[in-house]
């Protein structure tokens, strides 16, 4: 997503520091897997509320999604996140 001509500037707005954006791959990860009933517990904040003061319009929603789907379609098993 960093990488993304249109996602990876939002990014860099928010993770700045290879820890900052380490810890939202994490936190995406747990969050996915729980999502799709893997065994980790998503523990982070409310994603409505982390994400209200984004202003994220419907163009970076729908290709973080499109992003999440296309890693979903390479993966064969869970453990693969």
């Amino acid at each position: 997503m960093r990488v993304d001509s249109l996602l990876g500037p939002q990014f860099d707005r928010f993770a700045k520091t290879d820890a900052t954006f380490h810890r939202l791959k994490v936190r995406t990860v747990d969050w996915l897997e729980w999502m799709i009933g893997g065994p980790t517990n998503y523990d982070g904040p409310d994603l409505y509320v982390a994400h209200a003061s984004m202003h994220i319009d419907d163009m970076s929603y729908s290709q973080m999604m499109n992003l999440y789907q296309q890693v979903l379609d390479k993966m064969e098993t869970i453990d693969d996140l």
